[in-house]
């Protein structure tokens, strides 16, 4: 009987963690559709909010497609249009938002998106720095031998950023 009721409760405890599962993926896919409705919106209140509900909507599964998601929306932010944005209209909230997000990634791959973004030299110096500052705090040794050759970087604010994030 108790060898019955063991069986019947980890049955138990596998539906409910395949609920959550679906759940969390349910919660997801709705904060991503928001975010390509929303994320690029001229309002800035519709990014900053689009942001929070696809970080809040986040669970390890999905971390490396919200690393190219957050990255793009770092790029876009400062760069929209042909010569980028006026500076009055790049949010300064939704990128810390985004670096803050990155910031929480555990999954390998989704660092690694991390890293090469933040090595990208072709890229916007503002990118790079926002990809750093997601590296930020990473007790991990290759963030910090990123890190720590970029303190090398041509990019004077590149390498603050890397040394704040050390």
């Amino acid at each position: 009987m108790k060898k019955t009721s063991l069986v019947l409760c980890f049955i138990a405890g596998l539906l409910l963690a395949g609920s959550a599962y679906s759940q969390d993926k349910k919660s997801w896919l709705q904060a991503k559709q928001n975010f390509l409705q929303k994320g690029s919106s001229s309002q800035e209140e519709e990014r900053v909010n689009a942001v929070i509900e696809l970080t809040n909507a986040m669970f390890p599964d999905v971390e490396s497609e919200a690393v190219d998601i957050l990255l793009k929306k770092i790029s876009e932010e400062i760069t929209a249009g042909e010569n980028g944005k006026k500076e009055e209209k790049v949010s300064g909230t939704v990128l810390e938002l985004c670096s803050s997000a990155l910031r929480n990634m555990a999954d390998e791959k989704a660092t690694d998106k991390i890293i090469s973004a933040a090595k990208n030299a072709k890229s916007n110096w503002r990118a790079r720095f926002h990809a750093i500052k997601g590296l930020g705090g990473a007790n991990n040794p290759k963030v910090i031998e990123t890190l720590a050759g970029l303190l090398d970087d041509k990019e004077v604010r590149v390498k603050i950023a890397a040394l704040e994030a050390l």
